[in-house]
């Protein structure tokens, strides 16, 4: 009897477990990318200054290359971190059928 109800207690906690994960796995999720926008945004703007502080309106070789690594790197970045997440949220919904 007593085994049975640990058992029992067990399973309750892990199904409250994996709710609590999924929901902080969509919450991140969603962090992650309003955040990576918000960066993205901020990038832009600086470009933007930093065009406009120019009499050419144009940026140097050198600057342009630098945005643009930056804006490859925040993409690969923000990649890897919602799939990350995305296998957390799949793990747990996988789980749970059985």
């Amino acid at each position: 009897a007593l085994l049975s109800l640990g058992l029992w207690y067990l399973v309750l906690y892990a199904r409250r477990f994996r709710k609590q994960v999924r929901a902080e796995s969509i919450e991140a999720y969603e962090i992650v990318q309003r955040e990576f926008a918000d960066l993205q945004i901020s990038l832009r703007q600086q470009e933007s200054l930093l065009r406009e502080s120019r009499r050419t309106k144009k940026l140097t070789k050198a600057e342009a290359q630098m945005i643009e690594e930056i804006d490859r790197a925040l993409q690969s970045s923000q990649a890897k971190v919602e799939k990350e997440i995305k296998d957390v949220t799949i793990l747990t919904r996988h789980n749970s059928n059985s």
